[in-house]
């Protein structure tokens, strides 16, 4: 879709500045310009939106994510280099057959999808980070190594937290998703230390009764120490961030 470098200057002003480049072969990568730590949740929202641009109705697929910093000691914690790859993935009608038009979950798939929720949060609040990457569809998250370093840095500097269902969503055939079947969206909030607000949702693929891959996840925080805001700009912030 993408012949040659755009420089993406329509950016919001606040965030550093992004390029997306063509790799050849239908891959592409997201390079930002140095940024402190803080911005991190910003830019890995921005970075989707600009691979969404690319990709328009197909899949998203992450691949190597490269980074480096922040240094020990400096006084504004910042990543000297930072990129992501990504390419637009083709859906797979052969492999995953349609489902039926008229299919309506039932309260034990409600119960599943949950319970599934639930355990991939639970092990990442535990720190077992190769158990919850295991949960995904491996061709729609970066590259191992790079996704648990995110991870682990991420729950790190948040602390232990609880998270709450706050809705789930069912799609029967979706065409924004990389095959037909059936999907589980599950949007949440949550308590978490070191944040004013953390909230987002998962996609989770049903494979069959209590049987659910994970397809997608949107994970928003807003870390403590940041400018002060009256409750009225936390509300609304959270709610130009929260995806339900």
């Amino acid at each position: 879709m993408l012949a040659l470098m755009l420089m993406l200057a329509a950016q919001d002003a606040s965030l550093p500045k992004m390029t997306v480049t063509p790799l050849g072969n239908g891959r592409h990568i997201i390079t930002t310009v140095p940024f402190p730590v803080s911005q991190q949740n910003d830019v890995n929202v921005e970075q989707a939106r600009l691979a969404g641009e690319v990709c328009g109705s197909r899949p998203v697929g992450w691949g190597l994510l490269q980074r480096k910093g922040p240094i020990v000691g400096e006084a504004v914690p910042t990543y000297s280099t930072y990129s992501i790859e990504f390419q637009c993935l083709p859906r797979d009608t052969e492999t995953y057959p349609p489902a039926p038009a008229n299919w309506r979950p039932a309260a034990a798939d409600e119960s599943d999808a949950r319970r599934v929720f639930g355990k991939y949060y639970g092990l990442l609040g535990a720190g077992k980070f190769d158990a919850a990457y295991a949960m995904f569809d491996e061709r729609v998250v970066p590259i191992r190594e790079s996704w648990i370093e995110n991870e682990r840095n991420t729950f790190t500097s948040l602390g232990s937290g609880t998270q709450r269902v706050v809705a789930v969503r069912w799609q029967v055939n979706p065409s924004d998703k990389r095959h037909p079947g059936v999907f589980a969206t599950i949007a949440f909030e949550a308590d978490y230390p070191a944040a004013d607000a953390v909230c987002g949702e998962i996609t989770l693929y049903r494979r069959g009764p209590n049987d659910y891959e994970l397809v997608g996840e949107e994970f928003n925080f807003l870390l403590k120490g940041g400018p002060p805001m009256t409750p009225e700009e936390l509300a609304q912030t959270k709610a130009e961030r929260c995806p339900h």
